[in-house]
């Protein structure tokens, strides 16, 4: 968070140059997410002692990816029908 906030602050707001730090740290915490699921939570060690294997946890994790994304989209989606009623409802 520090990093972020020490880079951004020395770029000019809505440049280029601020579009590529933000997607480079964006990159930066999504492979770092990758890497925690995979190698700290999907640990066999860790899947054998319930009883599961690593195909069944990554199958269990994508679906839970899948699910959150599908409930994020439904929730953005009803939100922006929502605002759009109240525009035309505005406008009348």
């Amino acid at each position: 968070m520090i990093i972020g906030i020490i880079l951004t602050l020395h770029v000019d707001t809505e440049s280029a140059s601020q579009t590529l730090v933000i997607g480079i740290l964006q990159g930066i915490a999504g492979g770092t997410i990758l890497y925690v699921t995979f190698y700290e939570v999907l640990e066999r060690e860790k899947l054998e002692r319930i009883g599961m294997t690593g195909l069944l946890g990554c199958l269990l994790i994508v679906l839970g990816f899948g699910l959150m994304a599908g409930l994020e989209a439904a929730g953005t989606l009803s939100n922006l029908t929502f605002k759009k009623k109240k525009l035309l409802t505005i406008k009348k």
